[in-house]
């Protein structure tokens, strides 16, 4: 991605052949896994794009307002936990940055570290435009002895669950809760005889930090044990970066650090779209006690209830989770916000007006009182 971009900007720079298709190549690539519109008619309608830098920065308000954080409260959290994960990436030879950032340097909004989309300014999101490569080499046993593999060389997979949430931000109960990476993390540490607490070492899929701390939450990990860092990569803003196959980096990472500690567990997840859809695995460079199992528990999530939704809602609303989006200057461009009525129906709408988005920049909206119009604008209440 770092060098396609070079390449875009800098006419001097020939453009890489390995980014455009051979004109004579016929065959065409093997496709698997779901390729699908991760929002839903209504989510479209009402603003939201299909960009993280959307859906995220509100799932985060969301969390903040039901552990009753304030702004200031939730902003030095989230620069803690951003700068553990630099810490970690200042040790990995392959991060892209790292030079160790601290809390007050990550969130706080200057020209280099602009504000993105509340509460996010750049250094709290993933970093894209990097060049990044990992490999992994997966066999049995006997082929591994075979090839002259070491035993002190060797990781094993020992169990994998997964699940996807229920796909549509607006049908989820909670927007700052996952079942599925509850589910599927019950599931693997099952499978493989053991708790959480057994697990030594953790990555867990870290576009944003709201990603780290629903999977925390829903895992039972602790996000400020100085003993236990929640990455052993650095992260993806710091490690560097989606669309580079990022949990490629975090297991071979995970496969040095088990190396480096015989006997010790390893986890690692992995995420797709907007916190929609899960994966949960365990490692030791101990051989497993029981036959590997990778197993889905979507039946388990599915047969949850969800959240009902409409396009209007009746009467006064309260804000239940939100955004503001920033322009490269720093000037407020748009607010994104989540509603429910008294029945609990949620429901989306916007604020594009100027003068209103210079008032709401930098508040709480959350629990704050609104009425959606029928034309999808919101209007806010004293």
């Amino acid at each position: 991605m770092y060098s396609r971009s070079l390449t875009k900007r800098d006419p001097t720079i020939p453009f890489t052949s390995w980014t455009r298709q051979d004109p004579t190549q016929t065959t065409l690539p093997e496709r698997f896994g779901m390729e699908r519109d991760p929002l839903s008619e209504l989510e479209h309608a009402r603003g939201l794009h299909g960009l993280a830098v959307e859906a995220y920065p509100i799932l985060e308000s969301a969390l903040r307002a039901r552990n009753g954080w304030s702004i200031d409260e939730h902003r030095d959290r989230l620069g803690r936990l951003w700068e553990s994960f630099a810490a970690v990436a200042a040790e990995n030879p392959f991060a892209w940055i790292r030079d160790a950032p601290d809390a007050a340097t990550i969130t706080s909004p200057t020209l280099t570290n602009r504000m993105v989309s509340e509460p996010y300014t750049k250094l709290l999101v993933a970093n894209l435009p990097v060049d990044l490569g990992a490999a992994l080499v997966l066999c049995s046993l006997e082929v591994a002895r075979s090839c002259g593999i070491s035993d002190d060389r060797m990781v094993f997979p020992l169990g994998h669950a997964c699940a996807d949430d229920h796909f549509f931000l607006s049908e989820r109960p909670d927007l700052d809760r996952s079942p599925a990476i509850r589910l599927a993390g019950l599931a693997a540490l099952g499978d493989v005889g053991v708790e959480i607490a057994d697990v030594a070492h953790v990555d867990l899929y870290s576009c944003f930090p709201v990603a780290v701390e629903i999977a925390a939450d829903a895992l039972g990990l602790d996000v400020d044990d100085p003993g236990r860092p929640l990455t052993v990569t650095g992260g993806l803003t710091f490690a560097g970066g989606p669309g580079n196959n990022f949990v490629s980096h975090s297991i071979a990472a995970m496969a040095e650090r088990l190396r480096a500690n015989p006997g010790a567990l390893g986890l690692v997840t992995g995420l797709g779209y907007f916190a929609s859809r899960h994966s949960v695995a365990l490692y030791s460079s101990t051989p497993p006690r029981s036959p590997f199992r990778s197993r889905s528990v979507q039946d388990e999530v599915d047969a949850l209830p969800r959240r009902r939704v409409a396009g209007s809602l009746d009467g006064v609303a309260l804000v239940e989770a939100f955004t503001v989006f920033h322009e490269r200057d720093g000037t407020p461009s748009r607010a994104i916000v989540a509603l429910c009525d008294g029945s609990g129906t949620r429901s989306w709408g916007t604020i594009t007006a100027l003068p209103e988005l210079a008032q709401v920049a930098g508040t709480e909206l959350c629990g704050r009182p609104a009425t959606l119009r029928t034309d999808g604008q919101v209007s806010l209440h004293s």
